[in-house]
Order: structure tokens, then sequence, then C-alpha cells
């Protein structure tokens, strides 16, 4: 394990560097978090590796002797940054640079030796192969997916167009065209106007009647004349 700073150098790593121009937290809470090993006490960036065990913060990408991992997704994250991004009460709402979930929180580990570093490092870099390799085979099932529905519903529309040239060849077969519909409507309207039938049996006796009545008149006109012709 790496060499712990002694009490009166953790009094000194209490205070932000000036790394952001605003920190708002109250400077004893910071120090409370420090002195109990809660986060990494806030030592000086630096911009080169003077030491074999100086860690890397991926948002700043300055280089500290110790450093923070993050709760959620065991990522690196100086203190100054995670002072920065993080409000003095976290809610939902404060979420993981890294993966976005929500209480964002990180963790200290203490001053780690290089085996120790390499093997995080070594584990950090699995889990991202991992993940992404996840999030590949996530995007395949996805894609395979939304090409099924596709595919089915090119089928559905051919079924639906089908159906309705099978409905449309009905209609048809089932029905005249316009010109010999018309033809017949014509043909109807005239038998009707040529053979009107009588409302009743007694308006067909009646015009039974009156002819029979016309031919005995005529039959008999000879005889009346005759009459005539002698009573003269």
């Amino acid at each position: 394990m790496g060499n712990n700073p002694t009490k009166k150098q953790l009094e000194k790593l209490c205070k932000p560097t000036g790394l952001y121009p605003n920190i708002k937290w109250d400077p004893h809470i910071v120090k409370k978090l420090v002195t109990k090993s809660l986060i990494s006490p806030l030592y000086p960036p630096q911009t080169e590796k003077k030491d074999i065990n100086h860690e890397e913060c991926p948002i700043c990408f300055y280089l500290y002797p110790t450093i923070n991992y993050t709760s959620c997704c065991n990522h690196k994250i100086c203190s100054e940054c995670f002072l920065q991004i993080t409000p003095s009460k976290p809610t939902a709402e404060n979420l993981c640079p890294f993966c976005q979930k929500p209480f964002f929180q990180v963790g200290f580990l203490g001053n780690r030796s290089r085996e120790e570093i390499e093997q995080e490092d070594q584990e950090i870099k699995h889990n991202n192969e991992l993940s992404l390799e996840s999030q590949k085979k996530e995007q395949e099932e996805f894609n395979k997916h939304r090409e099924d529905i596709w595919k089915k519903i090119k089928k559905d529309e051919q079924e639906i167009k089908q159906f309705e040239a099978t409905i449309t060849n009905l209609n048809n077969v089932t029905k005249l065209p316009n010109n010999d519909q018309d033809q017949i409507n014509i043909f109807k309207q005239t038998e009707n106007e040529q053979y009107q039938p009588f409302e009743d049996i007694t308006e067909f006796q009646d015009i039974n009647f009156d002819q029979n009545q016309d031919q005995n008149q005529t039959q008999d006109l000879p005889e009346i004349i005759e009459l005539v012709s002698y009573q003269k």
C-alpha cells in the first residue's frame, strides 16, 4: 500500500485547490468527508505523472496520488470534480456523469499499490468490454425484432390488397354494367305504361258490360228501323 498523509498534511488537503472557481459545499462538510476518508484528499492536480501510482481523472484529465471511484459504475473521479458536479444534498436528479444513474455517489479506497491500480484498470477495461458486447447484442436483437415487424407489416399489406382485389372481382361479376341496367329500367317503365292493371274486378266487369251493351244495341238497330218505317 502507498503512504498515507499525516494528520498535519491532511489538514492542508481539505480545501479546494482552485480548479473550479465555485464549489457550493460547506468547508466544514468537505473537511469531514476528507478526514473520515469518505472522499480522496484534495491534492493539487498534476499534468505529469511523477509517480507510477498517480491516477488520471477522466473529467478534468489531471493526475492525482489518490482518486475516488463511483459507487454505481466504478469509474474514477477526483474529489474536486465530484464536489463540482454534486450538490451537498444529493437527489434523484443528480446523475452519474458516466452511467447516468440517479443519486450519484463516490467511494474512496485510500492509497493503493501499483498492483492494485493495474488490477483495477484491468477490471474496468474488462467491464467496459462486456458492456460494449452487451450493447452490441441488444442492438442486434432490436434490429432483428424491428425487421420481423416490418416483414409482418408488408405481409399484412399484401393480404389486404389481395382481399380488396377479390371483393372488387366479385362486385364486377354480380353487378350489371350501367348501360345494361339503364336499358332494363326503361323496358320495365314502358311495360308498366302499356299494361297498367285494373284497380279491382269491378272496374273490369263494368268495362265488359259496356262493351256487351254496345254490341246488343248494334244488333237491334235494323229492327228498330223497320218498325219506324211501318208506322209511317
